[in-house]
């Protein structure tokens, strides 16, 4: 963890802006993600996005992921971030 970060139970603030997770796991994971910015692994990352896409009917539909992580070359992956004994 870098030194200007600040941990309050389920929240941490990266880059300046506070970020509540709602499980120890996505904190852990955005951790992980933060580390691999900094090494310039990753371009950045983003918690809690909205993928808005049309099914077959034309309708219009979201997909929530956990994370959504930028790398170098622009092209994105979504990450479902799931604790242990979780059911899907």
């Amino acid at each position: 963890m870098e030194p200007g970060s600040k941990v309050y139970g389920m929240s941490q603030e990266f880059e300046g802006k506070k970020i509540y997770f709602r499980s120890r796991w996505d904190l852990m994971y955005a951790r992980f993600l933060n580390e691999l910015q900094e090494k310039k692994s990753i371009a950045g990352w983003r918690y809690k996005p909205v993928l808005k896409y049309k099914d077959f009917t034309h309708k219009d539909k979201e997909c929530k992921f956990t994370f959504e992580i930028t790398y170098p070359n622009e092209t994105k992956a979504y990450v479902l971030v799931e604790s242990p004994g979780s059911e899907s």
